[in-house]
């Protein structure tokens, strides 16, 4: 091949490379190599089905029972885990026993766990209860509630029912604290006391 060929493909090819790379938008080559992160939110990096997960206190007590049909976790960055991943959860159910004689049950259909997994928010036909000697002691019912079952603690937003017996309350936002056996209700709270 004659030199001067040699150099002027040489030439050519570096031409269109500046040329390519001066009419690419920055966000081109600025992309992350490792793919674009809602792509990543779009299938789970990871999923479990049949999950039970048993907590303990610092004296071996049952602190917290969790089960589920599946969860799915989402990592935004494939690089390593971040702040903002999440998990998403199917049928949740968690049994809380710290302190209290009688165990409290949460369940719903559907939820979705913060990066740490401390704070797990229930959603949609959300039920929270308490049974003695097989009777129904308490329910309280909602369509959302933020749960963080390290610190038996509760909290909404939404209207919430709560069913004792002869006692019925209605009320717009909650706030439970759990292992004190204390609902403060916080807004719009109506009570229907049945005598018959």
């Amino acid at each position: 091949m004659p030199r001067n060929l040699l150099s002027l493909l040489i030439f050519a090819a570096l031409t269109l490379l500046v040329v390519v790379l001066w009419e690419s938008p920055p966000s081109q080559l600025l992309r992350d190599p490792a793919g674009d992160q809602s792509e990543a939110a779009d299938h789970p990096d990871i999923y479990m089905s049949g999950v039970e997960v048993m907590q303990y206190d610092e004296r071996g007590a049952m602190d917290y029972h969790f089960r589920a049909e599946r969860m799915d976790h989402f990592q935004l960055d494939p690089r390593r885990p971040g702040p903002k991943d999440y998990t998403e959860i199917d049928a949740p159910h968690i049994i809380l026993y710290r302190r209290q004689t009688v165990p409290r049950f949460i369940q719903s259909n559907r939820g979705h766990a913060d990066a740490s997994g401390e704070i797990i928010t229930l959603i949609d036909d959300v039920r929270v209860w308490q049974t003695q000697n097989d009777q129904l002691i308490s329910e309280l019912t909602t369509t959302k509630l933020v749960v963080k079952p390290d610190e038996q603690y509760a909290e909404t937003d939404k209207p919430v029912m709560i069913d004792a017996g002869i006692n019925n309350v209605k009320a717009v936002g909650m706030k439970a604290f759990f292992d004190q056996d204390r609902i403060e209700l916080l807004s719009q709270v109506r009570s229907l006391h049945d005598t018959e």
